[in-house]
């Protein structure tokens, strides 16, 4: 989650949390003027966990945050297998490859791919228009490299990616590095 506060998150609450735990919280409040922290709260969902929406309120010294709605689905996109193809030096984008399956069989010929890359400075988050066959997803990024402006040339990105399918349901986050070579 993004937030506009420099303040370190303390704690994050669950409503109703019938079947839903916070699990962790990582991140950092953000010291740049435009005051943003990004914050990644995992969440265990019991597998008996009702479905339906629920509160995620963020809790900080000076405050909380306005509730975000998150819902247990009744399924879920699953991916795997990331693969990257890094850019050569001359070449400006990133192609991924990965596996999805979905039991609901919506994920479309056409999906979103969201993906947060980590290569110094503020993270940079975006999203992408994938294609998917046989069960292959495929898709290019930005270039990384230049795409946030101040962003080394060269270096290690942390990418993570997720898919949501036609229905609008995210599936698990996979992260990896990108190393890049000038």
């Amino acid at each position: 989650m993004a937030i506009v506060s420099p303040d370190a998150v303390q704690a994050a609450e669950i409503s109703p949390s019938t079947g839903v735990t916070i699990s962790g919280i990582k991140g950092t409040g953000s010291q740049t003027e435009q005051a943003v922290g990004w914050w990644e709260i995992s969440l265990d969902v019991a597998k008996d966990a009702p479905l339906g929406d629920r509160s995620l309120v963020l809790v900080m010294r000076a405050g909380r945050t306005a509730p975000a709605t998150i819902s247990v689905p009744t399924h879920l996109p699953t991916i795997s297998d990331l693969r990257i193809v890094p850019p050569q030096a001359n070449q400006p984008a990133v192609a991924l490859q990965l596996a999805a399956a979905d039991a609901a069989g919506d994920l479309g010929d056409e999906l979103y791919i969201w993906f947060t890359a980590g290569c110094g400075g503020e993270p940079l988050v975006g999203a992408v228009r994938g294609t998917v066959s046989a069960g292959v997803v495929r898709a290019v990024l930005p270039n990384l490299r230049t795409a946030a402006g101040g962003i080394p040339a060269a270096g290690p990105c942390d990418l993570q990616v997720r898919v949501t399918d036609s229905a609008g349901i995210d599936s698990n986050t996979l992260k990896t590095t990108v190393e890049f070579r000038n």
